[in-house]
């Protein structure tokens, strides 16, 4: 095309922008970029992403906050003009690698203490034992294996494990085992050890435990918004399953639970997102609260996530988590859209 026949004139006339840079060992904020450019430039401009800019050969700027930045040089000389593009990421963690634990392609998630994580052996396409192993990340230095709980012992193309938490020595599993989805309890009082205390045949859905309940969310064979909960003092006792006929979701995508709110990321029709509170201070009576849409997204995107922290939302759309909310949830009836962040983003 005539952009690959300008860029062969630019590299057959030994004129081609392009850069490198390196992080300040004292400020991570602050990074160092070196022209490296083809050919005798005149005159250079950068635009650091972030609404400065400069004119310097080899500039150093400090950026405000972390971040993922696009980064553009051009450069010139009478008539003719190169212009190079890349993103750069910004972190500010400083941190050392001081261990490492081998996961073997494992899917993983972490305990709310940060003591431990769970890593399961997760594919729908390559037949494997039903697995979920205990790793203790109380000492950073030496993460180790605990334990290993086997759900099923008959390798099964349709073995995957769903979603982990855990509340109270106690952890809970949705996972699918040969064409059924169950809700299993585990007792981790004793790690080494762990003992499957109930297995109960569930819907696939979204869940999360708080105080003495487990809240299952799922959508019912005619489409509609469904909502289960499960009282988890002693035994596993079923409380209410409570359909939402108001509301039909085109996908769920996840859950979190901000004190008496239940939040549901979802989208409500095909290109559509939404960020849907449940009322659940009433266990037995659970309410849905009026919501709005988030004017994101397309038939292509497939991928959702919601982190609450302090009744600050991060709410994540795209196929990449390419774009980025952050909704004041404080008050659950009255939603604040702060801003929305394009760009790519990690998985909080």
């Amino acid at each position: 095309g005539e952009n690959e026949t300008i860029k062969q004139k630019l590299i057959n006339t030994g004129f081609l922008a392009n850069f490198e840079y390196t992080q300040d060992q004292s400020n991570p904020l602050k990074m160092h970029f070196s022209d490296t450019s083809i050919g005798e430039e005149a005159s250079w401009e950068w635009d650091f992403g972030d609404g400065n800019t400069s004119t310097s050969q080899h500039p150093t700027h400090t950026f405000d906050t972390p971040g993922r930045f696009n980064i553009t040089l051009t450069i010139s000389k009478g008539e003719w003009s190169s212009k190079y593009s890349k993103y750069i990421l910004i972190s500010v963690s400083g941190y050392r690698l001081i261990s490492s634990y081998d996961l073997q392609g494992k899917e993983v998630w972490y305990s709310k203490n940060g003591k431990f994580a769970y890593a399961a052996t997760n594919s729908w396409f390559i037949e494997t034992d039903h697995t979920l192993d205990l790793l203790s990340l109380e000492d950073p230095s030496n993460i180790k294996l605990l334990s290993k709980i086997v759900f099923d012992n008959e390798k099964n193309l349709e073995n995957k494990i769903l979603d982990v938490t855990e509340l109270k020595n106690r952890i809970f599993v949705h996972h699918a085992c040969k064409g059924q989805y169950y809700l299993s309890v585990i007792d981790s009082s004793t790690p080494q050890s762990p003992i499957i205390l109930h297995e109960i045949p569930v819907d696939k859905g979204l869940f999360d435990v708080q105080n003495s309940y487990i809240y299952l969310v799922t959508i019912n064979d005619d489409g509609f918004l469904h909502v289960t909960v499960f009282d988890i003092t002693n035994e596993i006792t079923q409380i209410i399953s409570q359909p939402f006929e108001e509301h039909q979701p085109y996908t769920l995508f996840d859950m979190a639970l901000n004190g008496n709110t239940a939040w549901l990321m979802l989208k409500s029709d095909e290109t559509k997102y939404a960020l849907v509170p449940l009322d659940v201070s009433d266990s037995t009576n659970i309410a849905l609260l009026p919501h709005e849409e988030i004017e994101k997204g397309s038939s292509y995107d497939n991928f959702g996530k919601i982190v609450i922290e302090q009744d600050i939302a991060y709410v994540m759309t795209g196929n990449y988590y390419d774009n980025l909310f952050i909704v004041d949830v404080s008050n659950p009836r009255n939603i604040q859209y702060y801003k929305e962040i394009p760009g790519l983003w990690p998985i909080l």
